[in-house]
């Protein structure tokens, strides 16, 4: 009886030892690129935004997430009142002045009044005689001012515990002025709001910023110069809305 493993046919079929090498690296992919699955999914990054900066050349804008959280403060966020100046009817009261906060508590709400000394506002502008609103507090004569920008009435916060701790607790901004689509108060939390209209008591200075900027943009528009995309060789448009020649 003949062995199977002599025939040629079997012989043939057999693979060396050569030949059933495994290449570690695929023919054509030479190149280690671990993040072509992210391009996949979001594509390239876009080049970056450019804007005129004070000095009149291009500045690049921070496209960071950083850069989108603006700190809490009376600059970034018109809703909050202003103390960090206070008045007296039309008049500016000096600064440094000791200033007392008093919460006053009504049948439906409760209102936070600020008075300076009386002493210390005659000190500054004379005698006042009868004129203003005064209380007395610790044998004192104190008389009512009120923040150069007070709290706008739209302003909405609350103290909620944290979603994913309930140990902990979270501030919600809201404007009660503005709903989002959904019908729901317009969250202000980390958001930069610099000027508003819709604020009570009005704020003068948002009216300026807002009414500046209005005036910018009608200039630039009449500053507009439209070019042609396509010209003819004596400077003539091929567009269709070209004026027609008279025949």
């Amino acid at each position: 009886m003949s062995d199977e493993s002599d025939s040629p046919e079997r012989a043939g079929s057999e693979a060396t030892s050569a030949e059933a090498t495994v290449p570690l690296q695929p023919e054509g992919e030479t190149e280690f690129a671990p993040f072509d699955e992210m391009l996949d999914v979001f594509g390239e990054p876009s080049p970056g935004q450019f804007v005129r900066g004070a000095d009149g050349g291009p500045e690049q804008i921070d496209e960071t997430t950083e850069s989108d959280i603006a700190p809490l403060n009376e600059d970034t966020l018109v809703c909050m009142a202003d103390r960090r100046q206070y008045m007296l009817g039309d008049a500016v009261v000096p600064s440094g002045m000791e200033i007392k906060t008093v919460w006053s508590r009504y049948s439906t709400y409760t209102l936070r009044e600020e008075y300076a000394r009386l002493t210390d506002l005659e000190a500054a502008f004379g005698p006042l005689g009868d004129g203003g609103e005064r209380r007395t507090i610790d044998n004192a004569k104190w008389v009512l001012v009120r923040p150069v920008r007070p709290q706008c009435e739209h302003y909405v916060r609350q103290i909620l515990a944290f979603q994913y701790n309930a140990r902990h607790s979270i501030v919600s901004r809201l404007c009660a002025a503005r709903r989002t689509t959904e019908g729901t108060f317009m969250g202000l939390s980390d958001e930069r709001i610099e000027a508003c209209t819709m604020r009570s008591p009005p704020d003068p200075r948002s009216h300026e910023l807002i009414e500046e900027f209005d005036r910018n943009k009608i200039q630039q528009g009449r500053d507009r110069v439209h070019l042609k995309m396509v010209t003819g060789e004596h400077g003539a448009g091929f567009g269709i809305f070209d004026p027609q020649e008279s025949k």
